[in-house]
């Protein structure tokens, strides 16, 4: 059973920095979270309460073929 986010979705949006990979940003669009790094956009698909997979975005459509996407807490 997937549990719903603790926080509001405005609360993600941000730029955010990893050591290693750089900085990316966290937006809303049509109520939903997008990352942009190294402009290459991905819809956070939320998973479990704060830990959302990242799915790529190809064409201005997200690609959930990928098994196993990157899985991050925020």
């Amino acid at each position: 059973m997937l549990c719903s986010s603790l926080r509001n979705y405005v609360e993600f949006t941000g730029i955010y920095e990893y050591k290693g990979y750089g900085k990316f940003k966290i937006s809303i669009g049509n109520d939903s979270l997008f990352s942009r790094f190294n402009e290459k956009k991905q819809y956070l698909n939320h998973f479990h309460y704060d830990l959302f997979e990242f799915n790529n975005v190809k064409n201005g459509k997200i690609d959930t073929t990928a098994i196993g996407n990157f899985k991050d807490k925020f």
